[in-house]
């Protein structure tokens, strides 16, 4: 008798084998997006609270202006009120753009 194709043994393998693979790779997708959609909250939160830090610290905001881009620690921010918690930023760098807007990024 000619062998032509996989036995029910083999294929059964072969899917055990594609499942554990994908029992693997599936969270580290997911946990991948939800990091990268925190940081997004983060950064929009950090932005958001940046209004009233710059309200109440003129000179930072001369500073920014002047120089283009400055570095605010995190815990400035905490302790003084603006935002509760930041988790994925220890030092934030503020960069002013020419339209007057400013972008943040980890520092």
């Amino acid at each position: 008798m000619k062998k032509n194709a996989f036995t029910l043994i083999e294929t059964i393998g072969v899917i055990i084998v594609i499942a554990l693979v994908a029992t693997v790779t599936i969270p580290i997708i997911i946990n991948s997006n939800d990091r990268d959609r925190i940081v997004e909250q983060e950064k929009a939160d950090i932005k958001a609270s940046l209004e009233y830090y710059f309200n109440a610290h003129p000179d930072k905001m001369r500073e920014l202006r002047e120089n283009g881009e400055i570095l605010i620690q995190a815990s400035d921010l905490i302790n003084e009120g603006y935002i509760r918690e930041i988790t994925k930023f220890k030092a934030i760098k503020v960069t002013y753009n020419e339209d007057g807007t400013y972008d943040v990024s980890a520092g």
